[in-house]
């Protein structure tokens, strides 16, 4: 069940569109613990602007997002994938 809704900025649909399929499912597994976690699926980087980050070692990921309590939105707008 579903707990969050998750809301993309247009950055991160034009990084989507441009990474391969590989990429994607991995993306799409962390896009639904964030909507099943909401912000404790990461960790808070910045306390003044309320912004998380997901971490993964192996692939290289990072993945960026706001969280707005009130809506129950969490924002991604950005994500960081190193090639191996």
């Amino acid at each position: 069940m579903k707990k969050y809704v998750l809301v993309f900025d247009k950055k991160i649909i034009k990084q989507l569109k441009k990474t391969d399929e590989n990429n994607k499912i991995i993306l799409s597994k962390k896009f639904d613990k964030l909507e099943n976690l909401g912000p404790k699926a990461g960790k808070l980087i910045d306390s003044r602007f309320h912004i998380y980050q997901i971490k993964l070692k192996s692939p290289p990921l990072r993945l960026y997002y706001t969280y707005e309590a009130r809506a129950r939105k969490i924002k991604v707008f950005e994500f960081e994938m190193k090639k191996l």
